[in-house]
């Protein structure tokens, strides 16, 4: 398709940070402050285009705006703030979700999802040591295979009858795993994203909602760890496992590279980038890269965890015992928390809007 105008694309963007909100940009002929339209719809997506020796990108470096003065209505330039770049930060993804039904808990008066994604990323030096020890675990847990030869899925370990253990066998190798992320710990980080939607009694609505609930989240995933990884002067790649587009049949992760375009419209994008090749991300196979199987491990953990809560029992691996995981908790209303999951004590009511 020669048109990118005619590809499809999904936003799912509806958050602009305060800081953003304040700043004005200045017409340059007629000297009027305008608010930066952030997630306005651009006529054409931006987007890195590969210099003609294949070296490097040439990259959006401004913001195109239209005055709002009606006198005036000059289009003009307004330069992003770039940042230097010191590395790349590699981001490992793997998600996880709930239905809780709400005659499961005397906390919820509907029935609800939830949904996260976790990012994991590892300083390189580190890496090919904290594989060893991930294998070595993966040995006494299903010792009649080889490590590298399959995927470690922990909610599979958790259901399926494949692994003959029992389930304080099943903890005491969730306590393990935890601790050796929680000692790898600052030069392996965990960044979560996570939502609570209210769920319908029509199931066809709640089929939309849980679509929508999943892109939103994943859209939130990326624009908050391109913004943090921004911050610290690093360049973004992400990977993530790789599944069946359950939306559009015939495609795998359609509805992802839909997504990715979509936020190209936005400025706010262009702005998050803040100068560096921010190139659209890999979907591989599923548990490829060990980073993989502890994205999974965390997600599985955070979800179960999130279940605990709602019921109000207590869950076999609390999840501070994975160290310090840096989270963002959305809920359907577009309000959205920073934390650091299980250190602050805050409730599901101000997490996720839950009403008792």
């Amino acid at each position: 398709m020669s048109d990118i105008r005619k590809r499809p694309y999904r936003l799912h963007l509806d958050y602009i940070p305060q800081e953003l909100k304040e700043k004005k940009a200045t017409c340059p002929n007629c000297q009027r402050m305008i608010e930066i339209p952030w997630l306005s719809k651009n006529l054409y997506p931006k987007q890195p285009i590969p210099s003609k020796d294949n070296k490097g990108h040439w990259i959006p470096v401004s913001i195109n705006i239209k005055c709002s003065n009606q006198k005036c209505k000059k289009s003009f330039f307004y330069p992003i703030e770039r940042r230097p770049i010191d590395g790349t930060r590699n981001f490992y993804g793997d998600e996880s979700e709930r239905i809780i039904k709400s005659k499961d808990s005397k906390y919820l008066n509907r029935d609800i999802s939830f949904f996260c994604i976790s990012l994991i990323g590892c300083n390189v030096s580190k890496q090919e040591k904290l594989n060893q020890s991930i294998n070595e675990i993966k040995k006494r847990i299903l010792p009649i295979e080889n490590p590298e030869n399959w995927a470690l899925h922990f909610k599979e370990v958790w259901n399926s009858k494949k692994f003959s253990l029992t389930k304080q066998e099943k903890i005491y190798y969730a306590e393990e795993l935890a601790n050796l992320i929680k000692n790898t710990q600052p030069d392996l980080a965990i960044f979560n994203y996570s939502g609570v939607w209210e769920l319908s009694k029509d199931m066809k609505k709640n089929k939309k909602i849980l679509k929508q609930q999943k892109e939103y989240i994943y859209t939130q995933a990326l624009v908050c760890s391109l913004d943090e990884s921004r911050l610290h002067n690093l360049k973004i790649n992400w990977f993530f496992d790789h599944k069946k587009d359950s939306t559009m049949k015939g495609r795998t992760e359609g509805w992802a590279n839909e997504i990715f375009l979509g936020l190209q419209y936005t400025n706010l994008f262009t702005w998050y980038s803040a100068g560096a090749t921010i190139l659209e991300p890999n979907f591989v196979k599923p548990g490829s890269h060990f980073l993989l199987e502890i994205a999974d491990f965390c997600s599985f953990w955070i979800a179960r965890g999130f279940l605990h809560s709602v019921k109000k029992t207590q869950s076999e691996l609390s999840t501070d015992k994975l160290g310090l995981i840096m989270a963002q908790a959305n809920d359907s209303y577009g309000n959205a928390n920073r934390l650091d999951l299980g250190r602050n004590g805050q409730t599901l009511e101000d997490l996720y809007g839950l009403q008792r």
